[in-house]
Order: structure tokens, then C-alpha cells, then sequence
């Protein structure tokens, strides 16, 4: 990026938007390094800034005051359902194939990150559809586990999946979140967002999608 230090701004809203839409901005800054995040373990309610090695900044916001905004949790309690999606997560084989990594988790909405890498592309050498499709369930499926009980888990009933632009970028990011919660169903959706270092952040697919709340089924458990 040129040492200007020209910001490039991204504004998102989920399909939904409406009174207490999220807007996403990200600026970069000139002259930084690798684009490598840590993961998020503090994110919590209201507005909340995250900031890449290379300078660029992701800010979430949301309006608490909203009628009908989801209730805050305990700490307590978010600490544990935080948990319980990273243990779960962390024995998602397929997340471990693509190199795919939690870097975020918040009450009905959960982000992963994973980088460009060659062998899961198709033979355009863009990011293959299948992967773009299998981070955004990924990401829609924990938004839901942020709302369940501890001893129910979650199956995908369908979804789908509109490829917005490319997928081309040095990093991906995915936002999976609750569209309506449920006892029995949960309806999410998503944004998969490529990362690079000459260019502002880039919608590059969608997704909606429905899944089920299982409980007491045997092998399927979290």
C-alpha cells in the first residue's frame, strides 16, 4: 500500500439490517507488515475495535438499547459457553484441514479467519467455492452454539450460499450470526470477507441457512 496512508473503509450490514444493524469499518494503514490477528477472548457487548499487525482495524457495533436486542449474559456464563465453542472447535478436523481458526466469540455471532493457501483452491487459483461454503456454515453453526444449552448440540438442516466476488486475498474472513433463535430451530446468517494487503477489505459471499437443536441423540454430543 502506498505511503499515503489512504484509508479504506468497508461498511456491511447483515440481510436483516434494520434497528441495530452492525457496520464493520476497516482502515488501513500504510507502511505495516504481515496481516496476523490474534484471537479475540475478550470480546464482549456494545462496541468492540480489533486491530491487525498491518494496522487495519475491524470495529463491531451494535445497539444495546435496541427493543428486542438479545439480553447481556453473566460473565460466568459467558465464559463458559466461550469455552465450550473453543473445545468443540478444536476437534473440527475439517477446520484443521483448511487451517481455519476461531478468532472471535460473542453472544450470537462468532468470526474465523483462515489464510490463502494454494491447495484448496480451484483451477483458477481462486479460493474454491466448497471451502468458502464449509467456513461459513463453520461460523453460522457457533453463532448458534452461543445460544444453546450445554447439553444440546447442533446439526445443519440447509443453507445457502451467494458468491458474491473472487475469492482471491492473502487472508479470509468469515461472521456467522443468529438471524432468529430457537428451541428447536435456529436460523443464521453470514459474510466471508477476503483480506489483502494492496486492497480494502472485499465482500466475497453470503450465506442463510437453518439449522437443528439436538438433544439426547447418542454420538452426537459437545
Amino acid at each position: 500500500m502506498p505511503a499515503s496512508g489512504r484509508h479504506a473503509t468497508v461498511h456491511a450490514a447483515p440481510q436483516h439490517a434494520g434497528p441495530g444493524a452492525i457496520t464493520i469499518r476497516a482502515h488501513a494503514a500504510a507502511g505495516q507488515g504481515g496481516r496476523t490477528r490474534q484471537p479475540d477472548k475478550d470480546a464482549g457487548q456494545g462496541s468492540t475495535t480489533r486491530q491487525w499487525n498491518d494496522g487495519v482495524t475491524c470495529r463491531r457495533e451494535r445497539d444495546t438499547a435496541t427493543p428486542g436486542a438479545k439480553t447481556p449474559m453473566s460473565d460466568e456464563t459467558e465464559r463458559d459457553f466461550r469455552e465450550r465453542i473453543r473445545r468443540s472447535f478444536a476437534r473440527q478436523g475439517a477446520m484443521r484441514t483448511i487451517g481455519a481458526e476461531l478468532m472471535r466469540v460473542e453472544q450470537g455471532m462468532v468470526e474465523i479467519e483462515m489464510p490463502f493457501s494454494e491447495s484448496l483452491t480451484q483451477q483458477h487459483g481462486l479460493l474454491h467455492a466448497g471451502i468458502i461454503s464449509t467456513a461459513l456454515d463453520a461460523a453460522g453453526t457457533y453463532a448458534a452454539y452461543t445460544l444453546i444449552d450445554a447439553d444440546a448440540s447442533l446439526l445443519t438442516i440447509e443453507f445457502k450460499v451467494n458468491l458474491l466476488s473472487p475469492g482471491r486475498g492473502e487472508r479470509f474472513l468469515f461472521r456467522g450470526e443468529v438471524t432468529k433463535p430457537g428451541t428447536t430451530i435456529i436460523v443464521f446468517d453470514g459474510r466471508g470477507y477476503a483480506i489483502s494487503q494492496e486492497a480494502p477489505a472485499k465482500l466475497i459471499a453470503s450465506i442463510s441457512g437453518s439449522m437443528m437443536v439436538v438433544r439426547g441423540r447418542q454420538g452426537i454430543q459437545d
